[in-house]
């Protein structure tokens, strides 16, 4: 049976009403710096050619090479493997003692509710009811239902998202089946957060390669462990259901465990990487929707790993947070793999009418897959599901004895504006991690002891390039593209030439960089490369705009004209060999992206910049261009090494015939450079000021932080240049300084005070 319920005039309307919506050329407001406005289009058009160019990239290498059932399985463990990876599983984790408590049982007359704890990993508690009818004479088939973002509370107390949806639990355990509803880590009795990048900027959980998905696969994978203990359970027919973010974990826990023999992930997971960017739905999609997509999944080749399994995607014709078109791509493309195991049938597609929610027009044929699949049976749905619980009923922690309790609040302001602050007092375990497992979840990398020797050291750092390129820039192109290189205007004065080249970082990057170099000199023997952000373009234009306008025409005007700033930049340069150039890569300064450009409704820029609430959008579309770039496997930093990178090779292309070359930049632009010189030779020195000591602040690279921090950076830079640290303390970089001396190379790095333009 087919579940396709959809009237063609929705399917043929939807895809024009969202883009008319959603046009990003619909309104343009300039963005304001230092009182004036800004044009940012260019920057715009830039990153929205990008991004669709990244994504049809993406598309049509999902599939690629696979056009026989033996080529997708042996390709399909790697994929498996690498969406364990992205998730922060592998290697999965110890599976510790679960220390499963029944804390209380409640006998309902034709079935029977235990509330369950368990840890997935050591005070990890996964709150959970577990529903059976009140006979059980063998085993039966049994769901997982997974909870979505539906917090249930009280007074200031949460009950846990499971007591929301508990009436999916009644309705299997009156129709012959087991149900455990676990809780989410978000919506728990003891919540953790989900929204660390979409909504509280924790932008270093890229770093650390940590995704709340991960730990809702886990506890998933564990619930999976606990159903195997139970006498009342047939592990051989365990199904996997759940709506929103439950549909979402859905996905993710059918594709790495072959546990689950049937699947109905609902309004979840059900958007590709084409919706979630060009059709700007990420800012609706929280953070357990999305891996650290290192290798450029896109949302069809995770679904197929659990081919040829029966899987139903459910969906409305009107859900904002997973619209159609986008559901029915992710199954047409998915249904490629279900055909070549000749199970078309196992996969079908389910859309109701109606909006992001639970309707009853979407339970019923849930219900009847799993008694398809699970119990062989296709007879009438003739029982409705129906809520019969009062939330504090199926609460856990009240029945917690009290010397296990401890007083706990929350105020999950940042995560979500419509949800209070709550607490617990007197209801958790004191001894819980679920708060901070964002810290813990993902193992980091352990820094060399101080006895290491100068050989483990060097194959740490061997190794550390390699994960690098396997991992961390993996998107980087393999086969780059010619870098174009186009001279603009070149502008003598006062004996110092000013030059403009134009050229191609990678396809639909256009970036410019400025040489400035004396008049008469041929050849330089020392060029200095300066890497901006944002301030430092805007030092750069005070300094040279009122001078060279010409060179300068298409960029803003600067708040200042630097007299002695652009002194001190001509003494660098007049009457000798040596020559200074200016970088800004993507994102910055000529290609500065508008935070009111690229809106979704109901955030759109008000006329003339008039805007109360700028700062919320400013971060708002920070924050999408962040998580954007990770949905491409990447991260905007990451590509920003890129075109340092690129920048560097360009000066050996404009005729400098420099034989040295330092880098320098100041604070995550610092960063940046550091890691670009790792991948091009012929650095001379790095002139690092304010370089960060971690990367909890930036740069943000994908799971850099699984093996490596901003300390073996510099010391792997150091065997190749100088490395001069400019405001940081000898504390700071005290066991990088150690290491670069057992590998003969402590006198490289210096800890300066002068400032990043001395």
């Amino acid at each position: 049976m087919n579940y396709l319920q959809i009237g063609l005039v929705g399917l043929m309307a939807w895809p024009s009403i969202m883009n008319a919506e959603l046009d990003p050329h619909a309104v343009y407001t300039p963005l304001t710096c230092e009182g004036r406005a800004v044009d940012t289009r260019r920057g715009d058009e830039m990153v929205r050619e990008y991004m669709h160019g990244q994504i049809e990239s993406i598309e049509k290498e999902t599939f690629a090479g696979m056009d026989e059932l033996a080529d997708w399985e042996k390709a399909r463990p790697e994929i498996r493997r690498q969406v364990l990876d992205s998730l922060g599983l592998d290697p999965l984790p110890e599976k510790t003692d679960l220390n499963v408590r029944v804390v209380s049982r409640i006998d309902h007359g034709d079935f029977i509710v235990e509330k369950i704890l368990f840890e997935s990993m050591p005070k990890l508690y996964v709150t959970a009811n577990f529903y059976l009818p009140k006979s059980v004479e063998k085993p039966l088939p049994t769901i997982l239902y997974l909870c979505g973002h539906a917090g249930s509370y009280r007074d200031g107390v949460t009950h846990g998202a499971k007591t929301r949806y508990h009436y999916h639990g009644v309705w299997y355990a009156r129709n012959g089946y087991a149900c455990l509803i676990i809780d989410t880590l978000d919506e728990g009795e003891i919540s953790g957060i989900h929204r660390g990048t979409s909504k509280a900027q924790r932008f270093w959980w890229h770093n650390r390669g940590y995704t709340p998905a991960g730990v809702e696969t886990w506890n998933g994978i564990r619930a999976l462990d606990y159903l195997e203990t139970r006498n009342e359970v047939d592990a051989a027919r365990i199904g996997v259901t759940g709506r929103s973010g439950g549909g979402i974990d859905s996905v993710w826990l059918a594709a790495v465990d072959e546990r689950i023999a049937a699947a109905v992930p609902i309004a979840g997971k059900t958007s590709d990487i084409r919706m979630l960017i060009e059709e700007n739905t990420m800012d609706l999609s929280c953070d357990c929707a999305h891996a650290i997509n290192m290798y450029q999944h896109d949302t069809a080749k995770t679904m197929a790993l659990i081919a040829p399994r029966p899987v139903l995607l459910g969906g409305s014709d009107k859900d904002d947070y997973y619209p159609l078109d986008g559901i029915v791509r992710v199954y047409q493309k998915t249904l490629e793999i279900y055909k070549l195991y000749d199970a078309e049938d196992s996969l079908s597609l389910n859309i109701v009418p109606g909006g992001h929610k639970s309707t009853q027009e979407m339970r019923i044929p849930t219900f009847h897959w799993f008694n398809k699949y699970l119990k062989n049976d296709n007879s009438l749905i003739t029982i409705a599901a129906e809520k019969v619980f009062d939330i504090e009923e199926l609460s856990l922690f009240g029945d917690i004895p009290e010397s296990e309790k401890t007083d706990w609040m929350i105020n999950p302001g940042p995560q979500r504006s419509d949800k209070p602050p709550y607490k617990m007092t007197g209801r958790v375990p004191g001894d819980q991690i679920n708060t901070q497992i964002d810290e813990l979840f993902v193992p980091r990398y352990v820094p060399l002891s101080p006895d290491a020797t100068a050989s483990e050291i060097q194959g740490r750092y061997d190794r550390n390039m390699e994960l690098l390129k396997q991992k961390t820039f993996r998107s980087w192109p393999n086969d780059p593209s010619d870098l174009n290189v186009k001279e603009g205007l070149s502008v003598v004065r006062d004996g110092v030439r000013f030059s403009s080249y134009r050229f191609t970082s990678q396809e639909n990057i256009d970036l410019t960089m400025y040489l400035i170099r004396a008049a008469d000199a041929k050849t330089m023997d020392h060029v200095v490369l300066d890497v901006v952000d944002e301030q430092g373009w805007d030092g750069f234009l005070a300094k040279m705009k009122p001078r060279f306008p010409g060179v300068l025409a298409e960029e803003r005007d600067p708040v200042a004209d630097d007299v002695a700033g652009f002194a001190d930049l001509m003494n660098q340069v007049r009457g000798g060999h040596r020559a200074v150039a200016v970088f800004a890569p993507r994102g910055v300064g000529p290609t500065a992206w508008n935070p009111y450009q690229h809106h979704l409704i109901g955030f759109l820029a008000r006329e003339n910049g008039n805007n109360p609430y700028e700062w919320e959008v400013d971060l708002k579309y920070t924050r999408r261009i962040y998580r954007q770039f990770v949905e491409l496997g990447q991260t905007v930093d990451g590509m920003r090494v890129w075109d340092v990178r690129r920048a560097i090779q360009v000066l050996k292309e404009v005729g400098t015939q420099a034989t040295t070359v330092d880098l320098r930049a100041r604070g995550t632009s610092a960063g940046v450079a550091l890691y670009a010189s790792l991948f091009e030779d012929g650095i001379e020195a790095l002139h690092l000021c304010d370089l960060p000591a971690t990367h909890r602040q930036g740069p943000y690279f994908l799971a850099v932080n699984r093996y490596m921090g901003m300390p073996d950076a510099v010391v792997m830079a150091a065997l190749k240049a100088r490395v001069y640290l400019n405001g940081g303390t000898r504390g700071e970089w005290a066991d990088a300084l150690k290491r670069a001396e057992k590998l003969g190379r402590g006198s490289v790095i210096e800890l300066t005070s002068k400032g990043v333009e001395d």
